[in-house]
């Protein structure tokens, strides 16, 4: 329980509430309190309403910009290393490598091409050894 003192103006207005309602001082007090705590409980709902309005309209825009991003002809991936490098730099284990590296055709020739070379390797290596 909690003792408040009132100045004459609030004593005032609320000995004109009681009078008004026929209820006693307890009563309106609690009754007022309820009133308040309901009011600010709905203006935050009002700022959480505003809040989640705002995170769709960002997830609508991101959406927008990936579909238009998807539109966009595919990067290789060269292509998106250099974007890479020119957005954080280099990254650490970044090869330098041929510019067509991204074909499926030239990357398939360097395998065979490394395969053939190592097992022209063993080849040599078992001939060699007696």
């Amino acid at each position: 329980m909690k003792t408040i003192q009132l100045d004459e103006e609030a004593n005032r207005y609320l000995d004109e509430l009681i009078s008004q309602q026929s209820i006693t001082g307890e009563e309106l007090i609690k009754q007022l309190l309820l009133e308040h705590l309901s009011k600010t409980k709905k203006s935050k709902t009002v700022l959480q309403k505003l809040e989640e309005l705002e995170r769709q309209l960002e997830e609508a825009e991101e959406s927008k910009i990936n579909n238009s991003l998807a539109d966009e002809k595919p990067k290789t991936v060269m292509e998106r290393l250099k974007d890479a490098e020119k957005s954080r730099g280099r990254p650490r284990h970044f090869l330098q490598g041929r510019p067509d590296l991204s074909d499926r055709d030239v990357r398939r020739a360097l395998i065979a091409e490394h395969v053939e070379n190592q097992q022209r390797k063993i080849l040599i290596q078992a001939q060699e050894s007696p």
